[in-house]
């Protein structure tokens, strides 16, 4: 994840420069001298080290309060985090002084937690619900990511040592893999340096809602009791028979749709997150859909599991129903996520872009002139 994280941030430094984008509140061009930088450290800089202790604090009652990350699932995580805390305490501190000294407007959202302690006058309420909000996101999300991440380098390890592993599960695990790995360092990682710091998270109960329906522990309950579109046997068990060419035009899909998920990703890189507003990205797969990491998820689940091509047609309804369900959950992830970052205007005009431009409005003017 560090050598990762190391060869991201060298590309971005090198060729990016994401400094310099307005939005990322950084000056460079401020020349440093010793004496400049002993005497940024005012009461403003204490008071950004008051909310830094105190989102801290935060974060330690809760993975203490929260039995579920004293489990086996999550036993990689706190190991991880009893090892390593000294190390990214240290570079965490070293990090915001050096910020604190280059930005145009130091009182940022820790400044604000730390001043309802000492200044609550000038505190804004606004900003300290949206910091506290994204803390929550990143409390959620890096343990789960991180489990997800070494589930997989387990995977990867045992196959190595095994004999003649199966190359369309390893391919499409590999793709996960590189998913979750860049997950896991996109949530840890909301560095202003990269201009990839988070703007805004989402602040509606319903948009966090269907947001975390699709993730453990909830999507257990959602899966199991009432989305349940699996009946055990998936698309090998179900095209047996079928002829070779067809399965190969199938593993070629699957493989094809789970590759372009995992594209998306790689094209947020440091700004990959859930439920926040990290910059937005036009080109590549977005240039085509605002979404194509949800539909191309969706696509593979439709293939994997072919619901409706069962024994039981009872059944096959039934199946097909949950699934059905369970894209409906995310167009309401999609539509959350387009309103909270409809605030940027830089997103609206994208999302203008697409909705006369994009695949789909492109495929909507075909299929008009054949009337």
């Amino acid at each position: 994840l560090c050598l990762t994280f190391l060869s991201m941030a060298v590309f971005e430094i090198v060729f990016i420069k994401p400094w310099r984008a307005p939005d990322s509140d950084l000056d460079f061009s401020k020349t440093f001298h010793i004496g400049a930088f002993l005497n940024s450290f005012d009461k403003d800089f204490l008071i950004k080290l008051c909310g830094i202790t105190l989102t801290v604090l935060f974060a330690g009652i809760y993975f203490w309060v929260s039995d579920i990350y004293m489990g086996e699932d999550y036993k990689d995580f706190m190991q991880a985090l009893s090892n390593y805390w000294p190390y990214f305490a240290a570079v965490f501190a070293l990090y915001i002084t050096v910020i604190h000294y280059y930005m145009r407007h130091p009182k940022d959202s820790y400044w604000h937690l730390g001043a309802l302690l000492f200044r609550k006058g000038q505190s804004d309420l606004k900003i300290v619900k949206r910091h506290l909000l994204a803390t929550a996101i990143k409390m959620f999300f890096v343990p789960l990511m991180f489990m997800f991440f070494m589930n997989d380098f387990r995977y990867f390890y045992d196959t190595g040592s095994a004999n003649a592993p199966d190359p369309f599960d390893v391919t499409i695990r590999l793709m996960f893999f590189i998913d979750v790995c860049l997950a896991t360092i996109g949530y840890m990682t909301t560095m202003r340096l990269f201009n990839a710091h988070i703007r805004w998270p989402e602040q509606t109960m319903a948009g966090w809602v269907v947001c975390l329906l699709c993730y453990p522990p909830f999507w257990q309950i959602l899966g199991r009791d009432f989305l349940a579109y699996g009946d055990g046997l998936e698309w090998p068990q179900k095209l047996a028979g079928a002829p070779e060419f067809i399965l190969g035009l199938w593993a070629f899909g699957l493989i094809l749709f789970t590759g372009l998920y995992t594209f998306t990703t790689v094209q947020f890189g440091l700004r990959f997150s859930n439920l926040t507003h990290r910059g937005i990205i036009t080109g590549g797969l977005f240039r085509w859909t605002k979404h194509p990491a949800y539909i191309s998820k969706n696509i593979t689940w439709w293939m994997i599991s072919i619901p409706f091509l069962t024994a039981d047609p009872v059944n096959g309804v039934r199946n097909t129903l949950a699934l059905i369900g369970l894209n409906i959950i995310y167009y309401l992830r999609a539509r959350y996520e387009e309103r909270c970052l409809s605030e940027d205007p830089v997103y609206r005009d994208y999302a203008a872009y697409v909705n006369e431009y994009g695949i789909f409005a492109r495929l909507k003017k075909r299929l008009s002139s054949f009337r």
